[in-house]
């Protein structure tokens, strides 16, 4: 019996395709590598921060100071409106760094990631709508052995 329908491919059109998918997922998985190995001393430090498109405030900058002792990190953000205000929660989820504080008496939190390993540049989300972006200002100073 012959079939009725077949369907030709050329081979060349196949390889140009399997090239592409191939390209597209090495790219993804430098790009994901790159972000995915962040640990919390990689956070250490003073970073400046733009809250982007927040309704009736716009963007809003803020200083990021964070510290890492005795596996422990803690820091907290400090605006010209607000003053100091400390995290009630700073974590690593996965490669990203979790902080929650109360902003104007509700609790708000956002995340952040390293741009990649080579910059001093971090982006996410606050309350999982807006976007943030920073870098950083000054890296903490860790101690010399002598």
């Amino acid at each position: 019996m012959i079939c009725k329908y077949t369907t030709v491919i050329k081979y060349g059109e196949m390889n140009k395709n399997i090239l592409s998918l191939i390209l597209v997922l090495v790219t993804l998985n430098a790009c994901n590598l790159a972000t995915k190995t962040a640990k919390p001393e990689d956070f250490v430090g003073q970073w400046l921060l733009t809250f982007e498109d927040l309704p009736s405030f716009g963007d809003v900058k803020a200083k990021l100071n964070i510290s890492y002792k005795d596996s422990i990190l803690t820091g907290y953000l400090f605006d010209m409106k607000n003053g100091k205000t400390p995290f009630t929660e700073l974590k690593m989820l996965d490669y990203q760094l979790m902080a929650k504080y109360n902003w104007g008496g509700k609790d708000v939190r956002f995340k952040i990631n390293l741009v990649d390993e080579t910059t001093n540049q971090i982006e996410g989300k606050f309350m999982w709508l807006f976007d943030v972006k920073g870098h950083r200002l000054v890296k903490s100073r860790k101690s010399k052995k002598k």
